[in-house]
């Protein structure tokens, strides 16, 4: 399992709105235990920026056990209780509770090199989100420094033209396909961003993001030509996006950026009537 070891993990808070709160460091241990379980202990320490808000108290050492259900990943507690799903290697989503800490939440984690994980995820009061955090993490063994997220948010930013690969995951979890993938992002053109994605020799996603009143309106041609409309926002180095269509499709897309370390991960999720469909991850490095 790539995710055990010792990791530094600098985490970047933002309300809901978009704006920046402040940062968590924590130092995440993930140990084997002889009943089979794996030990998560996490040493939290929020910076002063963030006493008043609810992630002030995401502090101290919670510990939990995890175990592994066939490809679901069990959280037992105390600190957490939930699932997690890999996603093929390297890419894993979880949901559940931290009960003590007294929020819901919504996780990812992606290993763009078996060291090097970008990460975050959202808590929630039921439906109210209260923070939503895009994080980087260092496994130990490689670094001793914390590692950080800079430079611009925007990947187009940074370099015109990224290259890498898309796997296609089945909604069981099996990696159908490894897929080249190729992404251009157009000038902008009145704050208008764009990107296309190619592999198979053709386009296959191509975006274009106009921002609005603190959102970003979506649309999108996905496989097969279908149409799709809907909002973005940015938290930083992180853009979600959820879309739809008239004919029962539903894309949730997120991507990272850390221009830093070269690399933009991103996870999109298709529906179709509610159910998920299948699962593409994608890892790029600029060309």
């Amino acid at each position: 399992m790539t995710f055990l070891g010792a990791w530094l993990v600098t985490e970047y808070v933002y309300n809901p709105n978009g704006s920046f709160a402040g940062i968590v460091r924590q130092r995440r241990e993930l140990e084997q235990l002889e009943n089979g379980r794996i030990r998560v202990t996490q040493h939290c320490r929020p910076e002063p920026s963030l006493h008043t808000h609810p992630m002030g108290r995401f502090t101290g050492t919670p510990v939990f056990e995890l175990s592994v259900d066939g490809r679901y990943r069990r959280y037992h507690g105390p600190a957490v209780i939930g699932t997690g799903q890999p996603w093929g290697e390297g890419a894993m989503t979880g949901r559940g509770l931290w009960p003590e800490f007294g929020h819901n939440f919504r996780s990812f984690a992606l290993l763009p090199e078996p060291h090097w994980q970008l990460t975050g995820g959202q808590f929630f009061n039921a439906t109210e989100m209260m923070a939503n955090i895009v994080g980087v993490a260092v496994n130990e063994n490689s670094s001793d420094e914390w590692p950080e997220l800079e430079g611009p948010h925007w990947a187009g930013d940074v370099a015109t033209n990224w290259h890498g690969t898309i796997h296609r995951v089945s909604k069981e979890g099996i990696v159908e396909r490894e897929i080249p993938l190729h992404r251009h992002y157009g000038q902008h053109f009145d704050d208008q961003l764009s990107w296309t994605d190619h592999w198979d020799d053709r386009v296959n996603f191509a975006l274009d993001l106009q921002p609005k009143i603190g959102r970003l309106h979506f649309k999108g041609i996905g496989e097969s030509g279908v149409v799709l409309q809907g909002i973005g926002k940015q938290f930083g180095w992180l853009l979600e996006i959820e879309a739809a269509t008239d004919l029962g499709v539903t894309l949730e897309l997120m991507e990272v950026l850390d221009g830093r370390s070269g690399h933009l991960v991103g996870l999109r999720r298709w529906l179709c009537d509610g159910e998920v469909a299948w699962v593409e991850v994608m890892m790029l490095r600029p060309n």
